[in-house]
């Protein structure tokens, strides 16, 4: 099983520019989970490519952008 951070520290890695993009796969995360609220912070918030079925969420742009 792969751990997930919680959103909260998901959040302070992208605004400390240490993550820069999501890739979620299609069907997305499940809810309630680490995963799943990270997923809809993600692309409720920032900028989302479809590429095929799955989404690209540009995480720089919530860290200031510029990558």
């Amino acid at each position: 099983r792969d751990p997930h951070p919680t959103l909260e520290q998901f959040q302070a890695a992208v605004a400390g520019s240490r993550v820069h993009y999501l890739v979620l796969a299609p069907g997305g995360a499940p809810r309630g989970t680490p995963a799943g609220q990270i997923a809809r912070w993600a692309v409720g918030t920032l900028p989302v490519t479809r590429v095929g079925g799955w989404l690209l969420v540009d995480l720089t742009a919530a860290a200031g952008g510029g990558q």
